[in-house]
């Protein structure tokens, strides 16, 4: 019984004593220190000569000794202020305990700007004013001037033909392009326009080609261009005619040759005439021929024509 008693008691002690064992590992505490944090407040910096920057160590409070790679481009101090003493490179270092921070400084020679003045004139789109640059890239303008009025040039005009519309005088600005005054087309000419000689009668005529049924032909106007007239003596004058004939139209299978007779009428008679003959005429094309009449008395004179077949 007794031996019993000492058994139990001998279990219970174990019992406590394990738990107490237990208790004290998972109550434990663990310390583990941070990463640390310290940084220096810049790695590159540039500075012009005689210009200061101040560096600074972030993240502790020990004791911090500085210093310079290259004295003779920068210096720095015991609080981190670094000057920049001539053109080139340096690096400042920050030792804290055994750990070194460092920044490279770049020193550059101070800059004294020297300007190039340059004129841009005014346009009717944009005000004129002096840009100056410097070789560094810096610029800035000045002297503002208005912007003036339209550069006018004039568009010529174009003469109407029988085959092509003409233009009327017209302007515009030779900078812009904006149109001053609009050009307006002027129709083609018809036959009774373009006579620019009172004593004539101008018409459009055909030459025919034979056989054709009158449906293949050549249609043609006469233009005259100038009246020359020459004292031969005794009463009489030499007279020249200049003509445009204006090839109007041809058909398919005309002929290519313009045939007809000229003659000069005065008082209803006859006083002067001859035939006329040009080939090889296309489309458009404007031939000019000279007719001319010898001893010829003053009055008023009519000229005809007419058209032979091809």
């Amino acid at each position: 019984m007794k031996k019993t008693l000492k058994n139990f008691i001998l279990v219970i002690m174990l019992v406590f004593s394990f738990a107490s064992i237990t208790s004290n590992i998972f109550n434990t505490s663990v310390v583990v220190s941070a990463k640390s944090n310290v940084s220096i407040s810049a790695k590159k910096l540039t500075l012009l000569v005689g210009k200061k920057k101040r560096l600074r160590i972030q993240g502790t409070r020990k004791k911090i000794k500085w210093s310079s790679s290259k004295k003779s481009v920068a210096i720095v101090n015991a609080k981190g202020t670094v000057t920049a003493k001539k053109e080139g490179k340096a690096t400042i270092i920050a030792k804290v305990g055994r750990k070194k921070y460092k920044c490279v400084v770049t020193v550059k020679r101070k800059h004294t700007h020297t300007y190039k003045r340059t004129v841009v004139a005014p346009t009717c789109t944009s005000e004129g004013y002096d840009i100056y640059t410097c070789n560094c890239g810096n610029t800035y303008k000045s002297n503002y001037i208005p912007k003036i009025n339209h550069i006018e040039v004039v568009d010529v005009a174009i003469k109407p033909t029988y085959t092509q519309t003409g233009l009327t005088e017209g302007k515009h600005c030779s900078v812009c392009g904006k149109v001053i005054v609009e050009q307006k087309i002027i129709p083609r000419l018809t036959p009774s326009e373009a006579s620019n000689v009172e004593c004539f009668i101008v018409n459009s005529y055909k030459t025919w080609k034979p056989g054709s049924s009158y449906k293949e032909y050549i249609e043609y106007a006469v233009d005259p261009v100038a009246i020359e007239k020459e004292d031969m003596g005794n009463d009489k004058f030499k007279t020249t005619i200049t003509v445009n004939l204006v090839v109007l139209h041809k058909t398919q299978n005309a002929p290519n040759t313009i045939k007809g007779e000229w003659l000069f009428i005065s008082d209803g008679h006859t006083a002067g005439g001859g035939m006329y003959s040009v080939s090889d005429v296309e489309e458009g094309e404007i031939r000019q021929v000279k007719f001319t009449n010898y001893d010829m008395t003053p009055g008023n004179y009519r000229v005809t024509f007419s058209s032979y077949f091809g």
